[in-house]
């Protein structure tokens, strides 16, 4: 585990940017034994992938409802692209998204069909 500033500055693999994430995490919580956390993080994380390609997502679902939703909000009808730059996505994801119906409108509306029923 890193010591200093400058050693965490050189790591660069997954491995160690991970590390680096969970030490920084352990110690804000004032774990005092957080070098140790995160390299026993690590270990696991080896034992349970290694070998394996990993595909972690740049957001969790919750952010790509919450950028969805925003998205259909600012569609006028004419700048698809310019939403798909200003979103860093392509203009074919937009309009997957914009073809998909809102999913809170359709819970709260199954959810008030269900409370009609008897």
């Amino acid at each position: 585990m890193p010591n200093s500033h400058a050693d965490t500055c050189t790591a660069d693999t997954d491995l160690d940017i991970i590390a680096r994430e969970a030490y920084a995490t352990a110690a804000s919580f004032g774990i005092s034994y957080a070098a140790d956390m995160a390299q026993a993080l690590i270990e696991r994380i080896v034992k349970r992938i290694g070998g394996r390609r990993a595909y972690i997502p740049s957001q969790t679902a919750g952010q790509a409802r919450q950028r969805s939703a925003l998205i259909r909000t600012q569609f006028v009808g004419n700048n698809l692209h310019e939403l798909a730059r200003a979103h860093r996505l392509t203009p074919r994801q937009v309009r997957r998204i914009l073809a998909k119906p809102d999913s809170s409108n359709t819970t709260s509306a199954t959810s008030a069909t269900s409370a009609k029923t008897p």
